[in-house]
């Protein structure tokens, strides 16, 4: 059998999938990828430092966050971040690390936050695992 025969029905295949620029659901919920610019990604920092502050030796300033998503649902205008973040309790004590969840209502293009949560013991953790289960269903 000519194997050109069969790269012609997978061209027509691949090409018919189009639609690669625009951004594809991460999960079956319809939850779409968000690439945040400087100025939102300040706001994550901040406001996920302002939420670590007092469980942390200088408030929260030294809180580092590792690797984050950020997405929307199609039920919520809003912008909706997950990540972890690290940092540490005591002087000369190890790093602790810990998952977090914020939320962002868009107003007028301007990112305001909305609501939050750091997940410093087991109930917390949840919290944040169930508002994040979208992040990465997908």
């Amino acid at each position: 059998m000519n194997n050109s025969l069969l790269l012609v029905p997978l061209g027509l295949l691949l090409a018919s999938c189009g639609g690669l620029s625009k951004p594809a659901p991460i999960n079956q919920s319809g939850a779409q990828a968000v690439a945040l610019t400087i100025a939102q990604r300040k706001l994550v920092s901040d406001g996920v430092r302002e939420m670590v502050a007092k469980e942390t030796v200088n408030g929260g300033e030294d809180a580092k966050l590792q690797g984050f998503t950020a997405f929307r649902l199609p039920s919520n205008s809003g912008i909706h971040v997950c990540g972890d973040v690290s940092y540490q309790i005591e002087p000369g004590k190890a790093t602790a690390s810990a998952p977090y969840y914020l939320e962002f209502i868009d107003e007028n293009g301007t990112l305001e936050a909305k609501r939050g949560q750091v997940g410093f013991n087991n109930l917390k953790k949840s919290k944040v695992k169930f508002m994040c289960r979208h992040k990465d269903a997908g």
